[in-house]
Parts: structure tokens; C-alpha cells; sequence
């Protein structure tokens, strides 16, 4: 219900079409804000697509309906950022999904249930631990040259499931990795507000807001 009170101009339309170039399916196009009859765009920034793809637009954003009413400059876009920057999207400058496989256009496997999660109190603070300590650790046992490196050309994200980053509670994801669960919640409470922190005033340098 919540969905009918947001402005389908300012709200709605803006926070699809950005989810659907993180996706690379074709999205509906308003050509008049004032006008309610979509009409659909046959091509994604990097390939064709057909009608059919709308409908994988639809089945996505059926998963987790509740994605629309986030706010998209406070949640989404700084959790895709999150996502393609640490290697579990593949996105250009302009948030449009590289294609990474010539016979299956899926690029990612990022649902809208994944952007719902919190970046500040999960997020962000699992994966610098998991980096910052438990691969730091591994890559210095096995020498420099063995690194396995993070961001968009590294592993990590690939040691790191990504069910395991967004869904588990902090038990299960502690457990997976070894970590002492209460080693791990006090690094949450001294780092989350530096990890915050330290985001926000990137966005600011980078947008003035």
C-alpha cells in the first residue's frame, strides 16, 4: 500500500529505470511526466533487447516489491555503488550493466532483496572485516605475491557469498568465517561510524550533498 503514496514521476519511474540498467533489461519510458501510459524501450545501453525482457523487469522487482518505496539517492544508489565497487556488479559510469557473457545477458546476481539490506549495520562492516582481517591475514601467511586483491578486478567477492554478505544474521556469517562473534560486534560498534562516516563524505566530495 505504501507504493500508492509515492509520485510516480519523482519516485517510481526514476528508481525503475535505475534498477533496470543495473540489470540490463529494458524498462518503461514515459514520454510526458504527466501522461500514465508507458511505452516500452526496445534498447538497453549496451544490447538489444525484446519485449520478453521487460517481463524479467517485472519478475524481478516481484521478489521484493517493497525495493520501489526506498529512497533512491539515501539506499539504492549508494548500496549499487557498494555492490560495484567490491566486485558483485558490473556497472559503467552511467550505472548501465556491462554484459560480461555473449550467450547469457544476466550480468549479475544482485536481486532487489540484496539492495534492501542495511549497507551501515551489515553491509559495510562485514566485508572490510572479512578483508581487512581475515584475507589480510591469509594473503600474509602465503606471501605478498599470493593476494587475492578486492574491488572490481579482485577475488573477494567471489570468497565472500553474497547470500552470506546480505541474509544471514550475524551469527551465521561469523561462524562461516571462524570469526569470534564477540570480536566482530565490538569491531561493529568502534567502525560502523567511521565506515559511515568515511562514505558520506565521499558522496559529498563527489556530489556537494
Amino acid at each position: 500500500p505504501s507504493i500508492y503514496s509515492l509520485s510516480l514521476k519523482n519516485n517510481i519511474v526514476p528508481t525503475v529505470q535505475c534498477l533496470a540498467q543495473m540489470w540490463g533489461v529494458a524498462h518503461p519510458s514515459f514520454d510526458d511526466a504527466n501522461n500514465t501510459t508507458a511505452t516500452i524501450t526496445q534498447k538497453t545501453h549496451h544490447h538489444t533487447t525484446s519485449t520478453n525482457a521487460t517481463a524479467t523487469l517485472s519478475q524481478l522487482l516481484y521478489e521484493y516489491p517493497t525495493i520501489i518505496t526506498l529512497s533512491l539517492e539515501g539506499n539504492i544508489k549508494p548500496t549499487i555503488h557498494f555492490f560495484n565497487e567490491t566486485g558483485y556488479l558490473r556497472l559503467d559510469g552511467d550505472g548501465n550493466a556491462l554484459v560480461t557473457s555473449k550467450k547469457n545477458n544476466t550480468v549479475t546476481t544482485v536481486r532487489p532483496r540484496h539492495l534492501a539490506t542495511s549497507l551501515w549495520d551489515r553491509l559495510l562492516p562485514r566485508w572490510h572485516y572479512v578483508t581487512e582481517h581475515l584475507l589480510h591475514n591469509a594473503s600474509s601467511a602465503r606471501g605478498a605475491e599470493d593476494d587475492v586483491g578486492c574491488g572490481k578486478e579482485g577475488k573477494c567477492h567471489q570468497l565472500v557469498p553474497l547470500h552470506l554478505l546480505t541474509g544471514s544474521t550475524d551469527g551465521t556469517f561469523c561462524k562461516h568465517f571462524n570469526i569470534d562473534r564477540g570480536a566482530y560486534k565490538d569491531y561493529k560498534k568502534s567502525e560502523v561510524p567511521r565506515l559511515k562516516f568515511s562514505s558520506q563524505f565521499l558522496t559529498w566530495i563527489k556530489t556537494g550533498r
